[in-house]
């Protein structure tokens, strides 16, 4: 039972986590930007 409950919720945590580490870092469209400016 409490493993039922916990895959979906360690998605959630997981998703939550990669989109943080996408604000923190910068995107590659940005990246691609700096690129062209240089």
């Amino acid at each position: 039972m409490k493993n039922r409950s916990f895959g979906p919720l360690l998605k959630i945590v997981f998703d939550l986590f990669t989109v943080k580490m996408d604000l923190v870092r910068p995107s590659k469209h940005s990246e691609a930007n700096l690129r062209n400016a240089t």
